[in-house]
């Protein structure tokens, strides 16, 4: 008999997104009211919000180079925002909150909101913890804090928020001040640093972190799921293992090296959402296609994780079927990565195709584990955040979380 650890439920599910949701669209609409000084009903607001999330999508994908320092001060481009992608990282941050933190926790639970831009971070942890709770975000962008305190206060208004207008390198002082149970910063240190020393100034502010939060603390690094990001935040992870005092709990299971660094693949996860109706209807009008969730993280703490449950594996890649007969996956764990092979069409092929990419497992039965299976990694790059590449300056970061 197969016995794989089992995949949680979808979280969020689909009323907490239609939660979110709701209050990002009801917040975007009375800001749209207040500028136009005349009441907007559905079908305009998703209108203005699509042109604005049309022209936003341009300058983060098609545009980059178009883009300016400070383009989430347009007020159009800031709602458009607001309503699309705040849902997608609060739902990011609430699944991997729901998955890693431990139970039970200190009420009230204080949040630390690092580069919180219009706070989706402290809204998805807030979904996966619910109150009470305070919540202190940090950021440049002080108007995209302030709409995202009115989304998070129409979900939970006895919920204290503090915001302030500061740098994320502000951060361990912040910290000893706040003294957070959970520390996060939602794609922002993908942006920090400047040139080849990006990835030992990360890890820098990271540890001085680590060491201003109180012990039983937790520290959330989320990124895109992109391979510039990836491997960035698995070159940082590699700088903070040699740091005394610091410990990796997800998403690395007992593994040495990421075996995935510098290669052609790289490390990050993905998982299901349950998209609303208010959330599709918005994408569509700007001709855009909601997908999964796709995401890398580090969850860091001062203290050891738990012992892994024997066999303990997590997957890193998709489902291959090379022929032969068999459906293969490759996994990470302390031995580095394996490939996961079970015979096609059987009990074992369906339980080892379920897990997500990033979920965990423990193979038994007919799943095998097949260790030269599959194709090396790639050669390893250069320490820097990107070939040719250039980190951000930290005094550039502006608030997009």
């Amino acid at each position: 008999m197969t016995t794989l650890t089992v995949p949680p439920p979808i979280f969020p599910d689909a009323a907490a997104m239609e939660r979110i949701t709701v209050a990002a669209h009801a917040v975007a609409r009375q800001q749209l009211e207040r500028r136009m000084k005349s009441p907007v009903g559905p079908r305009l607001a998703t209108a203005r919000l699509a042109e604005g999330l049309r022209e936003l999508n341009a300058l983060l994908t098609t545009r980059k180079a178009d883009r300016p320092g400070d383009y989430l001060a347009d007020p159009r481009l800031q709602l458009a925002y607001l309503a699309h992608h705040l849902p997608i990282h609060a739902a990011k941050v609430a699944a991997l909150v729901q998955e890693n933190l431990p139970q039970p926790i200190p009420r009230p639970f204080t949040i630390l909101d690092l580069g919180a831009g219009p706070l989706s971070a402290s809204i998805g942890a807030l979904l996966a913890l619910g109150p009470p709770a305070r919540v202190h975000a940090v950021d440049l962008a002080s108007g995209m804090m302030r709409l995202g305190a009115d989304v998070l206060r129409q979900l939970w208004p006895d919920v204290e928020v503090q915001l302030q207008t500061a740098s994320v390198t502000t951060a361990p002082a912040v910290a000893r001040t706040v003294r957070p149970d959970l520390v996060l910063l939602a794609n922002v240190v993908g942006e920090l640093g400047e040139g080849a020393r990006a990835i030992s100034q990360r890890a820098a502010l990271l540890t001085a972190l680590l060491k201003a939060v109180p012990e039983h603390a937790h520290v959330l690094v989320l990124e895109p799921g992109t391979r510039i990001h990836a491997q960035g935040l698995s070159r940082v992870r590699e700088a903070l293992l040699r740091e005394p005092g610091i410990h990796v709990w997800a998403p690395c299971v007992g593994t040495p090296a990421c075996p995935l660094l510098g290669g052609t693949d790289w490390c990050h996860a993905d998982r299901p959402v349950l998209w609303p109706e208010a959330y599709l209807a918005l994408a569509h009008a700007a001709g855009l296609q909601p997908e999964r969730l796709k995401f890398s993280y580090l969850w860091l703490a001062a203290r050891p994780p738990p012992t892994p449950s024997p066999g303990l594996l997590r997957v890193i890649g998709g489902s291959m079927r090379p022929g032969d007969g068999r459906l293969l996956r490759y996994a990470c764990g302390p031995s580095g990565r394996v490939t996961l092979a079970a015979e096609e069409e059987t009990a074992s092929a369906r339980a080892l195709a379920q897990p997500s990419r990033g979920g965990t497992l423990v193979p038994a039965g007919d799943i095998r584990v097949v260790r030269d299976a599959g194709p090396p990694p790639g050669p390893r790059r250069g320490p820097g955040p990107r070939r040719g590449g250039r980190g951000k300056p930290f005094h550039r970061r502006r608030g997009r979380s």
